[in-house]
């Protein structure tokens, strides 16, 4: 009972501890002592380290969500999950984001830069990972965390905070995953892109929640951010990836100030305010 009410006392952080404690601790159990000797992963190893990841936030929303508000928020969390009557341009919006803005830091490089940057196509990979990560992930970050950020602390302050625990949240499995010899490459990349980059998508998917208050929509967005990269980026070298991600953090954190300054030009007396119903 102590537990209980210490978690129906802090929720949020209940839940991220939880999501990191799966995440991260499975992605230990899964790698074991391999690369911590220098040794690349095998297959299975990489897909029970994105095993473990996939159920980190899901597991942990469903459970915390349980402990906090019993029946009824689980009900709620499954309609927010099947809630599909929202304006299409919303639909828009967390369709062609990362495509959108990917392919054009893409072909503006091929352009300027070197062909090599020219996309790839992996359909059905690409549809595998965004749908499996948008899906699950999505069931923790915007059906328990985002709604109750918002309300405590704005759209902004909220899509900042939680993007920075999100990309930090994908370091465990990133290093594991990462190519023994090349640490400092990888860290480099994984504050370029998994935080810098993935916090400005994550400013831009509260907003997007903070209209639709639909977790289904924000599960499409994020199924299209992850899906378009693993579908067409092409193979590269360190330094041909840091240019793509500098480029591709600038463009996305570009948005994230137009829009920004777009909504507080129509809306000049309120600040970016949630109009959500907020989670049991």
């Amino acid at each position: 009972m102590k537990i209980r009410a210490l978690v129906q006392r802090h929720p949020l952080a209940t839940y991220f501890i939880l999501a990191y404690a799966i995440a991260w601790g499975g992605s230990l159990l899964a790698a074991g002592a391999t690369r911590l000797h220098g040794n690349p992963l095998s297959s299975m190893q990489l897909a029970l380290m994105m095993l473990a990841m996939l159920l980190g936030p899901s597991t942990a929303s469903v459970v915390v969500t349980a402990i906090v508000s019993g029946q009824d928020g689980l009900r709620d969390l499954w309609a927010r999950m099947r809630r599909w009557r929202v304006e299409g341009r919303w639909y828009g919006v967390a369709v062609l984001t990362n495509p959108l803005v990917l392919l054009s830091v893409l072909f503006s490089l091929i352009l300027f830069v070197s062909p090599d940057y020219r996309p790839g196509f992996n359909l059905l990979f690409g549809l595998v990972a965004g749908g499996l990560a948008g899906f699950f992930e999505e069931t923790g970050w915007s059906g328990f965390a985002t709604p109750r950020m918002v309300q405590k602390y704005g759209v902004l302050s909220a899509g900042l905070l939680l993007g920075v625990l999100w990309g930090v949240w994908h370091g465990m499995a990133g290093f594991m995953g990462s190519t023994p010899g090349q640490e400092a490459f990888w860290l480099v990349e994984f504050v370029l892109f998994w935080v810098v980059t993935l916090t400005a998508y994550r400013i831009l998917m509260t907003w997007v929640y903070s209209h639709t208050g639909s977790v289904l929509v924000a599960q499409i967005m994020h199924a299209f951010f992850t899906g378009t990269l693993v579908a067409v980026l092409p193979v590269l070298s360190q330094r041909q990836t840091l240019v793509y991600e500098v480029i591709f953090a600038a463009c996305l954190w570009g948005l994230v100030v137009v829009v920004a300054i777009a909504y507080r030009k129509a809306q000049p007396q309120q600040t970016l305010e949630p109009r959500v119903t907020a989670a049991r």
